[in-house]
């Protein structure tokens, strides 16, 4: 077993626990989003989110995924697809496709995250795969959201935020995947319309900040009645009461942010990449596979140039940063950190492993 660090547990944290209890004891089960939508941040705590699992379990409520539920109805078609036929067919073709993998059994689950763990990329692709039809049940709840991303974008999304999971995941613990997995897909994806929203890019924790106060906003609205105060929020969301006034304030601003202000940037690297426009699940294993290959062939550039490529293209986080924002993290102009950028990119195109993805891309 994993080594465990000493939980602290306070009364808000058992009230909250308290309460999916006797929400779900009736029914006895609980889906994954409704524990998330009280605990947003449970990747950064394993320990709680073992001792939640231990808890309902002990309460004998099951925890149940929402991977049941990533068909699309009659209805969902109707309504976001009826516009675009060639969206449409591309969709069901992906959704077919994916429902041919199999669903794993927790021991098989296991298994293959513990071979993943120690390099084994069958096992790891496996992993991805079956859990497909979980980043599509995710990504169906955001359907309408974005005029800028389609739905097979948001499934692009999810699947880099399953990969990370995959990545991040501890076998060891006792742990459900799904749960887990759950929070780093809805987080990728989340990211990547705040990102489509806001040419203006924010910080990702400022990003994170906001979808969680929205949440909690949301919640207390529905609990109280009443739109919460500040220092309610504050409280609910551990953050200092000011803090909160001041997002509140930019929520209330955020209509200025629609306007398209942000710079384009080279895409020199994306160039040497397959198009992956239209999602595939033969590809989306390889693809992130692929992201590996570029996350080494980067090693073999300098310190500053690497970190710049990396930020630049998101290969850290998934999220592309801007030249200004990587020339404050440096202490340089935007102009010498794309200067840097084209000398990193020249290095990388003969590179043999950009030489071999570019091939394969051909």
């Amino acid at each position: 077993m994993a080594k465990k660090r000493k939980l602290k547990i306070d009364r808000r944290i058992e009230n909250k626990i308290n309460y999916l209890i006797k929400k779900s004891k009736e029914k006895g089960f609980i889906l994954e989003d409704e524990i998330l939508d009280l605990f947003p941040t449970l990747e950064d705590n394993l320990d709680l989110l073992e001792y939640i699992q231990e808890r309902l379990e002990t309460a004998d409520i099951e925890i149940q995924s929402s991977i049941d539920k990533w068909e699309l109805t009659e209805e969902e078609i109707k309504k976001y697809f009826s516009q675009d036929k060639e969206l449409m067919d591309a969709t069901q073709k992906y959704l077919i496709d994916i429902s041919k993998y199999p669903l794993l059994t927790p021991e098989e689950e296991k298994e293959l995250a513990k071979k993943a763990s120690q390099g084994d990329q069958e096992a790891r692709e496996r992993l991805i795969k079956s859990n497909l039809r979980l980043v599509v049940s995710i990504a169906k709840k955001y359907l309408g959201k974005s005029r800028g991303l389609t739905f097979l974008d948001l499934i692009q999304e999810g699947n880099i935020g399953l990969a990370k999971a995959v990545d991040k995941f501890d076998w060891r613990r006792g742990l459900k995947f799904s749960t887990y997995a759950t929070h780093w897909i809805r987080q990728a994806i989340t990211r990547a319309l705040s990102d489509q929203a806001r040419t203006i890019r924010l910080p990702v924790h400022i990003i994170e900040t906001f979808y969680k106060l929205n949440k909690v906003k949301k919640r207390l609205s529905s609990i109280l009645n009443r739109e919460p105060t500040p220092e309610e929020l504050a409280s609910e969301i551990g953050l200092p009461t000011s803090k909160v006034q001041k997002l509140l304030k930019y929520l209330h601003d955020t209509i200025s942010l629609e306007t398209p202000v942000g710079e384009e940037g080279d895409a020199l690297l994306k160039e040497l990449i397959p198009d992956v426009t239209t999602v595939s699940p033969e590809k989306t294993a390889g693809l992130i596979v692929l992201r590996e290959q570029l996350k080494r062939a980067i090693q073999d550039l300098n310190p500053k140039e690497r970190k710049i490529v990396s930020l630049r293209y998101g290969l850290e986080d998934g999220i592309e940063h801007t030249l200004e924002e990587i020339g404050k993290i440096f202490g340089i102009t935007r102009e010498r950190v794309r200067q840097i950028e084209i000398r990193a990119l020249e290095k990388l195109k003969n590179h043999p492993l950009i030489m071999k993805i570019k091939d394969e891309g051909a």
